[in-house]
């Protein structure tokens, strides 16, 4: 590493497996516009970053990937990435969902993961740092009937917002979740129900820096909802119901992202089922009460349900990331001393038995 030349980079990555580095100059000339990938396919991750980092890409199955950033296929922007089995290797049904980017594989920062049908893990980052990086590792062991959604960092105290696709959300702290090796599965993250309970996403806060989330739904409707105002609980607690819905026009999400604290306005792309992409712009960022009804409320002039949207944030852990450590409070174990009679010589004897004490000189 020490002998890497250290370059400001753009990296991307995508749903079906594509990487890519361009240099600054080839991004910066772009004007802002999305990277070249093939139809069909979602951005999972876009981000500025160094030669000499790491990015950790998490899988559907289970399994991530070590990439050095200085291995990745260099390219213009406006040009496709390669697949990643240039370099390494994943099966055909094995798909990208998240990733995070690493130049300092720091003592308590956690990696939390979570499965479609709403198992939840927590295992330390150091755990993940690897020398190879020719096959995927494996992290989360999930039945073949899940598949690992989401993937994050964590340092120590964040609340976890997970919402399903009927539209509950829960909210609880990382600490409920217990830290585990990575050959250790997961725990139960949602109550769920047989209708409508797949887990479609997750996302993080630090410090009660709650944002607002963008939804979209597969029948053309979207909501800007304010996460502090979902009820924060323990593990397995109360859900709250981020919108209602009428029985003529029924809403499941398809996914949902994070809008910047302060944007005024904001815009998704979309992935519809036919695989055409569209962009959906959000004049304003105003929340609307969770009490309000969800109907659709987009034209898109296409009857093609929207199947997943594109992800540009990735997380990075760096020496400036602050980890904070919660003390856990001894317990404190009362042991009740047993009453013990006081007992006299004297009770070894009936009333009627003589008793001749002698002294010895």
């Amino acid at each position: 590493r020490a002998l890497i030349s250290k370059e400001e980079t753009m990296v991307v990555f995508t749903r079906d497996g594509y990487f890519k580095r361009s240099q600054m100059r080839s991004y910066l000339s772009s004007q802002g516009i999305n990277p070249g990938i093939k139809d069909g396919d979602v951005i999972k991750g876009i981000v500025k970053c160094y030669t000499t980092d790491f990015i950790i890409a998490f899988t559907t199955l289970g399994n991530y990937l070590f990439l050095p950033v200085y291995k990745l296929f260099d390219n213009k922007w406006k040009d496709e990435g390669k697949h990643i089995n240039e370099i390494g290797s994943i099966s055909s049904n094995e798909k990208i969902v998240s990733g995070i980017v690493v130049s300092d594989f720091k003592e308590g920062v956690n990696v939390v993961m979570v499965t479609r049908g709403g198992q939840i893990k927590r295992s330390p980052l150091k755990e993940f740092e690897v020398t190879r990086y020719s096959k995927p590792i494996r992290c989360f062991k999930v039945p073949s009937t899940d598949e690992v959604v989401s993937a994050t960092f964590t340092t120590g105290n964040h609340d976890i917002l997970l919402v399903n696709a009927a539209g509950d959300a829960t909210l609880f702290n990382e600490n409920d979740i217990p830290l585990v090796s990575l050959r250790a599965g997961g725990v139960k993250a949602m109550t769920v129900s047989k209708d409508k309970s797949d887990i479609k996403g997750m996302s993080v806060y630090n410090n009660n820096e709650y944002t607002k989330i963008a939804i979209l739904t597969n029948n053309h409707a979207s909501r800007i909802v304010d996460i502090k105002n979902v009820v924060r609980t323990a593990r397995l607690g109360m859900k709250t119901s981020l919108f209602k819905t009428f029985k003529s026009d029924p809403q499941e999400v398809s996914c949902f992202v994070d809008i910047p604290r302060g944007e005024k306005t904001f815009k998704i792309t979309a992935l519809l089922k036919n695989t055409n992409t569209v962009n959906i712009e959000f004049p304003d960022t105003k929340a609307i009460s969770f009490d309000s009804y969800l109907k659709k409320n987009m034209s898109l002039n296409v009857p093609f349900p929207i199947v997943d949207c594109y992800r540009y944030d990735v997380p990075l852990v760096d020496n400036k990331t602050k980890v904070i450590v919660i003390e856990k409070k001894p317990v404190v174990v009362k042991v009740e001393k047993p009453e013990v009679e006081q007992l006299s010589l004297f009770d070894y004897f009936d009333d009627d038995d003589d008793i001749f004490v002698s002294k010895k000189r």
